[in-house]
C-alpha cells in the first residue's frame, strides 16, 4: 500500500502526521472532513482495535477508522464572485429572505409593518431556537447516549476565547 495523494486506507496503515481527507468512523460510510479545503491530521493510534486519534480543524479529537490521504481540492471556491443573482440561480442557490420580511403564516418573525421583529427571540421558520442554543451533543463524560468516538471535544465559548 503505498502512501500517494487520494489512496484510500485504513489508518493504522498511514503515517502519523499524514493529512487526510473523507474520513469514515468505525461502520459508517465516509462523512467526516469532505468539504473545500478541508483537512484532518493522524496524532496516535491504538493499537488493540486498529483505530487512530483524528484532529479536525475545529480542534477535536476523534477515533476512526478509514481515510483518504490529501487535502480536498477546490479551496478558493468559496471565494469566488458569481458576479449575478441570475448566475447564482443557474447553480441551484436559492435566494434568502429574512424572516421579517415575511408574512405571519410564513415566520415567526414576519408580519410586522417595519423592521423590528418586537423582541422575540430569534428562531426559525418552523419556530425553534436558533443562536445561543448549544446543538452539539455531549462529551463522552456525559449521558449515555453522547457519542462514544469523541476523545476530545472542540473548544468552544469560554475555552476558545483563551487559547
Amino acid at each position: 500500500m503505498t502512501l500517494k495523494p487520494s489512496n484510500v486506507l485504513p489508518l493504522y496503515t498511514i503515517l502519523i502526521g499524514i493529512i487526510i481527507q473523507n474520513i469514515s468512523p468505525p461502520k459508517e460510510n465516509r462523512v467526516l472532513v469532505r468539504s473545500a479545503g478541508s483537512s484532518g491530521m493522524i496524532m496516535t493510534f491504538e493499537e488493540s482495535s486498529g483505530h487512530a486519534y483524528v484532529k479536525l480543524q475545529s480542534g477535536e479529537v476523534r477515533k476512526l477508522c478509514h481515510a483518504t490521504i490529501g487535502v480536498v481540492s477546490s479551496q478558493l471556491c468559496e471565494g469566488r464572485n458569481l458576479g449575478k443573482a441570475g448566475r447564482s440561480g443557474r447553480l441551484g442557490i436559492r435566494r434568502t429572505v429574512c424572516g421579517v420580511g415575511m408574512n405571519k403564516k410564513d415566520h415567526p418573525h414576519g408580519g410586522v409593518r417595519g423592521k423590528p421583529k418586537s423582541n422575540k427571540h430569534p428562531v426559525s421558520p418552523w419556530g425553534s431556537q436558533t443562536q445561543g442554543l448549544q446543538v452539539r451533543r455531549p462529551s463522552p463524560k456525559g449521558p449515555k447516549s453522547s457519542n462514544k468516538m469523541i476523545m476530545h471535544e472542540h473548544p468552544c465559548g469560554e475555552d476558545k476565547k483563551r487559547s
